[in-house]
């Protein structure tokens, strides 16, 4: 794990094993965070789907 990875780990919902799914899934933090809500909530729940990218886009709205 790299550390930037753990920046996950800072966002409500989040955990160690949804962490791994999602860098799993996406391939890389940098996928994830230009990820789609839509393609985030196919991997989790809608409420923590909205709080990724919130995090990653923080000055952008939905």
């Amino acid at each position: 794990m790299r550390d930037r990875d753990s920046e996950l780990l800072t966002i409500p919902g989040v955990g160690a094993q949804t962490r791994q799914r999602l860098l799993t899934h996406f391939g890389s933090l940098r996928d994830v965070r230009e990820a789609t809500v839509e393609s985030l909530a196919a991997m989790v729940s809608s409420k923590t789907a909205e709080a990724i990218w919130q995090r990653f886009h923080e000055n952008s709205k939905l």
